[in-house]
C-alpha cells in the first residue's frame, strides 16, 4: 500500500519500486499493533528498516493489561 503523501516515507518507497526487492511500508501508528510480536514472525522479513519511530511504539502494546510477549529479547544473546 503507497504511504499517504505527507509521511517522508514516499520519496524513499519510490526509489526501491523498481528494485528486486518486496516492500512492506507500515507507519508508526500502526506498528504499534501490528509490528511482529514473536521472533518467528519477524523472522518473515531479511531486513527491516524503523525511522521515526519512538521505542514505546515498541515495547509497549496497547494491550499492556493482557501482557504481550516482551519484543526485547529479539536484541539478547542467543
Amino acid at each position: 500500500m503507497p504511504p499517504p503523501r505527507h509521511t517522508g516515507a514516499t520519496d524513499f518507497l519510490a526509489a526501491l519500486a523498481d528494485s528486486p526487492y518486496a516492500i512492506t511500508y507500515m507507519p508508526a501508528h500502526a506498528a504499534a499493533t501490528d509490528f511482529p510480536l514473536t521472533l518467528e514472525a519477524l523472522q518473515e522479513w531479511d531486513a527491516i528498516i524503523l525511522s521515526d519511530i519512538g521505542a514505546n511504539t515498541l515495547l509497549l502494546h496497547p494491550d499492556t493489561a493482557e501482557e504481550p510477549p516482551n519484543r526485547q529479547p529479539f536484541n539478547a544473546p542467543a
